[in-house]
């Protein structure tokens, strides 16, 4: 009975040993990640440009090495930055959501992750569904009250 205890308590232990591990090795690759960011944000305003990713990406033969070091594995520069900006167009990103962006981006997707996107998915879908039919309504309803207005005005000479 001792034993088991014993074995249980050191595979606790071990599974500690490996969390703390594990979030000492998070804080390196972030501390790592802000390190280039500063290096490719050139003009020092805390955001990260498009132009001047795509322009480390292309002039440091050590770029893609860096950021695989960091556990990203880049090979569309464009796409990954995209992502980086949430999906959207954005011209630049601040340093700080780069670098929280990216950390999500290390290594293989979970199930419980993929799950997570497709959920937002689907909602972004929805929401944007719902804008169209609104916006659909409303243009319905200026053409009614336009074809009124222009029917009244052919009665009316």
């Amino acid at each position: 009975l001792t034993g088991i205890f014993v074995e249980k308590a050191l595979h606790m232990s071990d599974q500690a040993d490996r969390a703390v591990e594990y979030m000492k090795q998070e804080r390196e690759d972030a501390q790592d990640l802000r390190q280039i960011c500063n290096r490719i944000d050139c003009d020092g305003n805390g955001r990260i440009a498009w132009p001047e990713f795509e322009a480390y990406m292309q002039n440091n033969n050590d770029g893609f090495a860096r950021l695989k070091a960091c556990g990203l594995d880049v090979h569309d520069v464009h796409e990954f930055f995209v992502s980086l900006t949430s999906g959207q167009a954005a011209e630049s990103v601040e340093i700080e959501d780069f670098i929280t962006h990216a950390m999500r981006l290390r290594g293989n997707a979970t199930s419980i992750q993929v799950k997570s996107i497709a959920s937002q998915m689907m909602r972004v879908q929805s929401e944007a569904q719902s804008t169209m039919m609104w916006k659909l309504d409303t243009m319905t309803l200026q053409l009614r009250k336009a074809l009124a207005s222009l029917n009244s005005e052919v009665k009316a000479s």
